[in-house]
């Protein structure tokens, strides 16, 4: 069966849960849409899953930058069966209960970005090295529901863009999923990390994590034995990182590795 074959079953089955949902993009990390990209792309090749905000979390989190600013990107999902709006007003197009749920999620991250502006860059802090003092955007995506409520529905697709807009984020359903995986698939998929106040995991080692090693230091992140063994095939050398020796060698060498190859 298909990768797609296998999120159209999960998605197509009203049991089946957000995380249900949240591990199979985790695992198939193509599938997951990457808007507000920037100059230098998906920083890292890195999607952040369960990001703790102060007491909020969010299910997925990534950055972009360009020289001169970020763009960081919280992404919120919600239960693929929920109807948009309400069934039972012909007049006026209400939003759901089920589809607020996800707005009000959304607008809590925003109440605390307001509250405390540098919370998330100073959490983030690894990961935007050397340009961690640039000025930040943040963006919002929402994936809730299906394409069947609004495909021949002008006016629910019209309001669905008017609050979006309204709201400052981006809405997707499941089916927008499915259609970014076939049209944007990568052979280098995006890398799944967990980040707290104290440490960094690497939860799928999906690809070479180019560039990973430049900035980040072993105080920061953890690697557990089989990620360790291999970076080391993969030719990362990562004893040398061990022992506080930035990769900064075509993103994976120590300097002087490199240096000593240009004198042979």
């Amino acid at each position: 069966m298909s990768k797609v074959n296998d999120f159209k079953a999960i998605i197509n089955d009203p049991t089946r849960t957000e995380n249900e949902i949240q591990k199979f993009i985790e695992e198939n990390p193509n599938f997951l849409i990457q808007e507000y990209l920037l100059n230098h792309q998906l920083n890292l090749n890195c999607l952040i899953s369960k990001f703790s905000v102060d007491g909020l979390e969010t299910d997925f989190l990534y950055l972009s930058s360009s020289t001169p600013y970020w763009n960081i990107v919280l992404v919120e999902l919600e239960r693929q069966d929920i109807s948009f709006f309400l069934k039972d007003d012909k007049t006026v197009l209400k939003t759901s209960a089920e589809f607020q749920k996800g707005i009000n999620q959304i607008n809590s991250w925003k109440e605390l970005i307001l509250q405390k502006p540098r919370y998330i860059p100073d959490q983030l802090e690894p990961f935007m090295r050397p340009l961690d003092k640039n000025p930040v955007n943040y963006k919002y995506v929402l994936i809730t529901g299906r394409d069947s409520e609004i495909v021949n529905n002008k006016k629910g697709t019209r309001r669905l863009h008017t609050f979006a807009t309204e709201n400052n984020l981006s809405i997707h359903t499941y089916d927008s999923l499915i259609r970014w995986y076939e049209n944007h698939y990568q052979s280098r998929q995006p890398n799944i990390f967990n980040s707290t106040q104290n440490y960094i995991k690497i939860k799928y080692l999906h690809s070479e994590p180019l560039g990973l090693f430049a900035y980040i230091n072993k105080t920061d992140l953890k690697l557990d034995d089989s990620q360790r063994k291999q970076l080391i095939k993969w030719g990362f050398e990562i004893d040398k990182w061990e022992k506080g020796i930035q990769l900064t060698g075509n993103m994976k060498y120590a300097a002087e590795t490199i240096m000593n190859l240009d004198k042979e």
